[in-house]
């Protein structure tokens, strides 16, 4: 079961490895990548088994968390190769939510509510439609293995109750 779930994870950040949300370049450089910058408290959430794939890497500082499901989340120093960026950091600012529909689990990528420095979140359709399709094969590879399934459905359900508090908040504006 662990092979499946490396490959599975494997397979999700190869999905993700050469495509950004606006092709064909870095779309950090536009916002002085500002989804890379922040203090000791700020990361990005790692999915099981990425840790180990990390720990090596100069680039982050990979710390324990009290949230993200009992798993880490890596800081980043400022730059990184772009080669060995987290899963997290490759679908941003985008999440793959796992939604039900007609008795079965379906992946949906919707713009992550927590993802509000990002500007491209204000003009969402600037989003190159084949990142869409890649966050979405990406979640598909990550609903393979027990793990990261398990993971991705804890996260989905925050995601929604996060995105559901924040329309309730504007709708009372």
């Amino acid at each position: 079961m662990k092979n499946n779930f490396k490959s599975g994870l494997q397979k999700a950040l190869d999905e993700l490895e050469n495509i950004t949300p606006l092709k064909p370049f870095n779309c950090g450089k536009l916002c002085s990548a500002r989804c890379c910058s922040g203090g000791d408290n700020d990361g990005m959430g790692l999915f099981p088994g990425e840790k180990e794939l990390l720990e090596n890497c100069k680039d982050f500082e990979i710390n324990d968390s009290e949230g993200n499901f009992g798993e880490p989340v890596v800081v980043c120093r400022g730059g990184c190769d772009r080669r060995k960026r987290p899963l997290a950091c490759r679908i941003f600012p985008l999440f793959p939510l796992a939604v039900e529909r007609e008795n079965e689990i379906v992946i949906v990528p919707v713009p992550d509510p927590r993802a509000g420095m990002c500007p491209l979140l204000r003009c969402p359709e600037k989003i190159d439609r084949r990142f869409y399709r890649a966050v979405r094969r990406a979640g598909e590879y990550l609903m393979r293995d027990e793990d990261t399934r398990k993971y991705l459905l804890e996260l989905s359900g925050e995601i929604t109750d996060i995105a559901e508090l924040a329309e309730r908040l504007q709708n009372m504006a």
